[in-house]
């Protein structure tokens, strides 16, 4: 070892034997940063504010059907929240394992699908629907509780594919709704498709009255939705019958506009049967015989039919939101319009205020 390497050696050991335990103990403790303490914000309504803004008019009577109807969404959206919930986690597990694969593979169709996975979950976790088809949506619950939505949608007309969900938003079936309590608002029709998921009443009895109603809300210029309590089986069926009678394809062409609006389904067996036995019918023009060709796979004139529809439901997209913003303009700008007018051409000592 040399000279000069010792007494640097020397000199570094002797200062740390010199250092006082108060600069030790400043040396190794770390400033604590104080948590700071934010204020939490509170939900106003329980969370039914995103639903609910139309505002109900002035009255005893009105105001005490509203809070019943505001009481009753709210117990019905807690029981929906502990289901979600393990819904969710149960989704968001399956999200990670495909991130993780897509990381490793580095595949660009799994990437799309998680997107579309993370979009329809973002649209049923706001409570809103789809359009598959120009004009028809399909939703969850949520989506038929969401009066805002349904508003915006232009929905008329709705398909309640259960026994037991509540329709909302007509006075003659929920006694807590009065369409005169709220600015613009109608009664909703309702068409309820009371069937489960076990099979036991056959669904095919609902076909004919099913697609009677639904083109008699579009016929009138009104959307339709399809729901169920999550939207994925018999609300899902339903609306397979209905594009498979109106567009003449499949129950696979069927299945790709549903991917294609960003919503999964997952109709059980025995419905699916159903459905199998009508395509066979409509493929053969109506008459039971055995199936002759393969209809699994989407031929090139069915998948002109399906971009043919989305194309369809993107136009229509397209119409809707410019009546919304014109809608909008007018409210805004007509009226500060009309004052200026009015100031220009009138005496202001005859304005009468």
């Amino acid at each position: 070892m040399s000279k000069q390497s010792t007494i640097d050696r020397f000199f570094k050991v002797s200062s740390l034997f010199n250092q006082s335990p108060s600069q030790e103990k400043r040396v190794e403790s770390k400033p604590i940063k104080e948590q700071s303490h934010k204020t939490k914000k509170v939900k106003k309504m329980g969370g039914l504010d995103l639903f609910f803004t139309i505002k109900p008019k002035n009255g005893e009577s009105a105001l005490l059907r509203n809070e019943r109807l505001r009481k009753q969404l709210l117990e019905e959206k807690k029981k929906l929240k502990e289901e979600e919930k393990a819904r969710r986690k149960a989704i968001k597990e399956k999200q990670k394992l495909l991130k993780k694969k897509i990381e490793e593979e580095e595949n660009e169709a799994e990437r799309k699908e998680l997107e579309r996975q993370e979009k329809e979950f973002k649209i049923r976790k706001d409570g809103k629907g789809v359009e598959v088809c120009p004009g028809v949506f399909i939703g969850t619950q949520l989506t038929a509780m969401n009066l805002n939505w349904l508003q915006e949608m232009e929905v008329e007309g709705i398909v309640n594919c259960t026994k037991n969900i509540t329709c909302y938003y007509n006075s003659q079936l929920n006694e807590n709704f009065k369409p005169e309590d709220y600015q613009g608002i109608t009664n909703k029709e309702y068409l309820r498709i009371p069937i489960d998921d076990d099979g036991i009443i056959p669904i095919d009895s609902y076909f004919d009255q099913t697609y009677s109603f639904v083109e008699k809300i579009r016929n009138q210029g009104k959307s339709v939705l399809f729901h169920c309590k999550y939207g994925k089986s018999r609300s899902a069926s339903l609306l397979t019958f209905y594009l498979l009678k109106k567009y003449q394809i499949t129950i696979n062409a069927a299945k790709e506009l549903f991917k294609k609006a960003c919503w999964t389904i997952e109709i059980n067996n025995h419905f699916y049967v159903t459905l199998k036995e009508y395509e066979s019918l409509l493929l053969n023009n109506g008459q039971q015989k055995r199936r002759t060709r393969k209809v699994d796979d989407i031929t090139p004139e069915l998948s002109k039919k399906i971009e043919e529809i989305v194309s369809e439901v993107v136009s229509s997209q397209k119409i809707r939101t410019a009546s919304q913003k014109l809608q909008i303009f007018i409210i805004i700008f007509i009226p500060p319009l009309r004052l200026c007018f009015i100031y220009k051409y009138t005496n202001i000592n005859q304005i009468i205020i």
